[in-house]
């Protein structure tokens, strides 16, 4: 039977488990299997081993596996069990130093045990260089069996003694030791004791935050409030502060909705009671900061959303931290209300008031916030001052989070004046950032990036299947719509030009229902969504609706009136709506623009040509085409290349009839890029004119 487990594949996280329990030892894997389906917690079903229980594998010590290991210290001396048993209360593997302060017992006779013990197979001896002796239990099974065995008054009397050495032996290492003091310490009854758990407990997990280590944080921050509730349960700022610092562990081990549901809320209940505004407004910053990773900006629509920025808003000190991290998510609600002069007004607000007080994480998630909601036409200039000032800034000492927000929004910039080196400097160290610190959050930002490039390079299958990876991370940790809102905010035109429309569109509707967006940059891009589709008369619809309406013109003076008014002009061109064409057009006439636009991921020249070309004004159309091919190459941007030769071939063939050489030479060189790259929508349209000049 145990051969027919092993050969059919017991389930993956009991194998991983069993290998865990058992080291791989032989013996010890058949006795731990035999257990396992004896106890009932894997079996058949259905001709194929499955999980029956889901209790844990951190389990007692399989009966069969008992008697192994009792006959093996059976022959042991008494005094050898005995001081192997303090020594399994230090650890599966101790110092001889810390050894010797906890047990009573002469040099010879601790010396003559160890060696006994060594000889029999039951530990192994290490020596380090500058830290002497150690020893290491042979198997955790062999500590395991001690340890219980061990009588508990004893066992906690012992761990107070390990602790107390520990701290004498390490004193000027204690942090490094910390979990380990911790762990000895939480064992006992003591006030004083417990104090010191917490407090070491604190710090081995501030040490775990450190390297990256988040569900390691998470467990000891969780330890440090069992024991702080046992030690003061009337201290509701420390449990505060505890909390608080369990949040955000949380968010970083990409357990989000858990932070927002559970802790966030526990934690803003005790900064209540205290009472202290200041850590009830921190409890309201770290809901913000697991809602934004949950659903982005869409999150702040909903009444939970508000309610977490109303509390943050109303109990931040002036002048402080606090306040400019209010601000930060009182503009984030804003801009998911499509209040777009009121989110600008709130994060230049935010940006001085952090300047003032020497916050760097707060003006570079202030300043980062204004590069992507900015207005690209008359705040170009300061757009440009608050980049290079961001740049210059540090980036060493900052939370990573930050770190790759601010990579991220200067990606963004830098993409929408086309400048492909810095590009691709700040996107290597994105994912740097992203491979050292493996945050779910910067990971599905740094996946983002990659597919930004992958689309800039040609690549669409790969960028649309990066966007699908996305979204499953996303479902695995709790944050689809997050996930969701990266991509459509991204690589959506990678799914355009490969023929996958209706999956940014599903998208779109998934999410307008879920929060009720209706901003204009949402409607346009649903518009823009449905002329792709073939779906001509509702885009005309929205087209009519929105195109043609004065509220939503360019001089509203932010980014997404900006984005709304370029998807507008996409759309127009696509359904051949010259009316909406020609007004939309309007808008930009008194504007220099930038070479691309960062949330469609197109060529604005290009869109300005193919728009030009609608209304009857061709020679203009004509050298915004060829401005769009200078840019889109120096960019080494590849579809945006053939889509306008495209555009241009067209323009050429219907007006330019003396040109038609020049014409079909674009037209060839864009068919084959289509081909290479698969944008199969793009090669039709194409290959319809090469049908027309045969025929």
């Amino acid at each position: 039977m145990l051969q027919n487990v092993v050969e059919q594949e017991i389930p993956w996280s009991w194998a991983e488990a069993v290998h865990r329990q058992t080291e791989g030892n032989p013996l010890f894997v058949q006795e731990t299997l035999r257990y396992l389906v004896e106890e009932g917690h894997i079996g058949k079903q259905d001709g194929q081993w499955k999980t029956i229980s889901q209790t844990t594998i951190a389990m007692a010590i399989p009966e069969g596996l008992k008697d192994v290991i009792g006959k093996r210290l059976s022959r042991l001396s008494p005094g050898c069990n005995t001081l192997l048993s303090m020594a399994a209360v230090v650890g599966r593997d101790f110092s001889l130093v810390v050894l010797q302060k906890v047990v009573q017992v002469t040099e010879e006779e601790l010396y003559t045990a160890l060696e006994e013990a060594t000889s029999a197979g039951v530990l192994e001896a290490r020596s380090q260089v500058g830290k002497g002796s150690s020893f290491w239990f042979a198997h955790a099974f062999f500590r395991q069996t001690l340890y219980q065995e061990l009588f508990a008054p004893r066992r906690i009397r012992t761990h107070q003694q390990v602790g107390r050495a520990l701290e004498e032996v390490h004193a000027q290492r204690l942090e490094e030791h910390a979990a380990e003091l911790a762990a000895h310490f939480s064992q006992s009854t003591e006030a004083s004791d417990l104090a010191k758990a917490v407090k070491y407990r604190e710090i081995a997990a501030k040490r775990a935050l450190s390297v990256y280590a988040y569900s390691e944080a998470v467990r000891l921050y969780e330890e440090c409030l069992k024991a702080q509730e046992v030690l003061d349960p009337d201290d509701k700022a420390k449990q505060c502060d505890l909390l608080l610092a369990l949040g955000d562990a949380l968010i970083r081990a990409g357990e989000v909705g858990r932070c927002v549901d559970e802790v966030a809320p526990k934690a803003f209940a005790f900064a209540e009671a205290v009472p202290d505004p200041k850590r009830a407004s921190l409890s309201g910053i770290l809901a913000c900061r697991g809602l934004a990773n949950i659903g982005q900006t869409p999150a702040f629509r909903t009444p939970e959303g508000k309610s977490w920025v109303e509390r943050c808003d109303r109990y931040a000190p002036p002048d402080s931290v606090e306040r400019v991290w209010a601000d930060f998510w009182l503009a984030v609600m804003n801009m998911a209300q499509a209040k777009m002069s009121e989110t600008i007004k709130i994060h230049k607000r935010g940006v001085d008031l952090a300047r003032r007080i020497g916050d760097r994480e707060g003006f570079l998630r202030h300043g980062g916030q204004l590069l992507l909601v900015g207005s690209p036409l008359e705040d170009g200039e300061e757009r440009k001052e608050l980049a290079e000032e961001m740049m210059r800034i540090p980036r060493t000492a900052l939370d990573q989070m930050t770190v790759t927000t601010v990579l991220a929004r200067l990606t963004t910039f830098f993409l929408q004046i086309g400048q492909r080196k810095q590009i691709e400097e700040l996107m290597a160290e994105e994912q740097t950032v992203a491979e050292r610190t493996r945050q779910v959050n910067i990971r599905l930002t740094n996946m983002r990036s990659q597919a930004l490039l992958a689309a800039i390079d040609g690549r669409l299958e790969e960028a649309v299947d990066i966007a699908h990876r996305m979204m499953a991370v996303g479902t695995e940790y709790g944050m689809l719509d997050n996930a969701r809102v990266l991509v459509v905010n991204g690589p959506q035109t990678a799914f355009i030009e490969i023929g996958l429309t209706h999956e940014m569109l599903q998208i779109l509707e998934e999410m307008t229902k879920r929060y009720g967006i209706t901003g204009p940059a949402w409607l346009a891009r649903e518009a823009l969504f449905k002329a792709h589709l073939g779906r001509q008369e509702e885009a005309a619809e929205i087209l009519n609706r929105q195109g043609l309406s004065e509220a939503e013109a360019v001089r509203d003076h932010n980014d997404s009136s900006f984005f709304a008014n370029l998807m507008m002009l996409e759309t127009a061109t696509i359904i051949g709506h010259r009316e909406a064409a020609a007004r939309v057009l309007e808008r930009f006439s008194t504007y220099t623009l930038p070479p691309f636009d960062h949330m469609s991921l197109t060529c604005i020249y290009r869109l300005l040509g193919a728009t030009k070309a609608l209304v009857g004004r061709t020679e203009e159309a004509r050298a915004d085409y060829k401005e769009a091919l200078r840019v889109s190459t120096e960019m080494r941007f590849r579809p945006e290349v053939a889509l306008t030769r495209l555009g241009l071939a067209e323009l050429l063939l219907e007006h330019y009839p003396k040109e038609k050489k020049e014409a079909l030479e674009h037209l060839d060189f864009a068919i084959k890029e289509f081909r290479e790259m698969k944008m199969q929508p793009s090669l039709e349209r194409a290959l319809r004119h090469k049908d027309i000049l045969k025929a």
